[in-house]
């Protein structure tokens, strides 16, 4: 991955972001059908992994994991940011696509997941400009 923050509290990890960079026309190896609304217009962030602690239920503070990650996405040049969310996202429960939202990200299409060769998870596609 081209990108890794992890937040500490007491010595202890208490959440952590991954993240890759992709060219214009550029795609994860493990996406298939994917069908955003529109093609992505530029470099841009994957979010591989996100976790905090919290689960998604403090979302003013898991979101500064998340704006430190864009910042740094966009000083590698990146002009959008995506993550793939499971439909059936076992954080639904704890606000998950809220969070994203409140982040400005917006549900902008599907795509299928290839989580090993007989299984697809299949994902909202969701994305954000970055300015």
């Amino acid at each position: 991955p081209n990108g890794i923050l992890v937040v500490e509290h007491d010595s202890k990890v208490t959440g952590f972001i991954v993240f890759e960079v992709y060219n214009k026309g550029d795609v994860p190896r493990d996406f298939c059908r994917m069908m955003p609304n529109s093609p992505v217009s530029g470099k841009w962030m994957f979010t591989i992994a996100f976790t905090t602690a919290t689960n998604y239920e403090n979302k003013k503070e898991d979101s500064q994991l998340l704006l430190q990650a864009e910042k740094i996405a966009k000083k590698k040049g990146c002009v959008e940011a995506c993550v793939p969310l499971s439909k059936d996202h076992p954080f639904k429960g704890n606000g998950v696509f809220e969070f994203w939202e409140q982040n400005g990200y917006r549900k902008d299409g599907t795509i299928s997941w290839v989580a090993n060769s007989e299984e697809f998870i299949e994902c909202y596609f969701l994305r954000k400009m970055l300015k």
